[in-house]
């Protein structure tokens, strides 16, 4: 069974939960890849660039497996990026 976000309203004694969207784990987030053997990973959602005439800076953030964010997508099945890949 999968892990959700859920949205309450109402009042004690009279809660309404409605389902917003799917919560996905950054380790089955197709933005996120692998560092080596750790449980950290570089996400590509999360990227900031910043570019010159003279050089170029990428910075990518490094998240656990077990976080999640708002910018996560479900890798595919067929996703043929592997684990050595990373």
């Amino acid at each position: 069974m999968g892990e959700y976000i859920v949205r309450e309203t109402g009042y004690p004694g009279a809660i309404k939960q409605e389902i917003v969207q799917e919560l996905i784990r950054c380790k089955d987030c197709k933005w996120w890849y692998k560092s080596g053997e750790s449980n950290y990973g570089y996400c590509h959602a999360a990227k900031h660039e910043y570019y010159s005439r003279n050089w170029e800076i990428s910075i990518y953030r490094t998240y656990k497996e077990d976080f999640f964010c708002g910018d996560g997508d479900r890798k595919e099945e067929d996703d043929e990026r592997g684990e050595e890949d990373a």
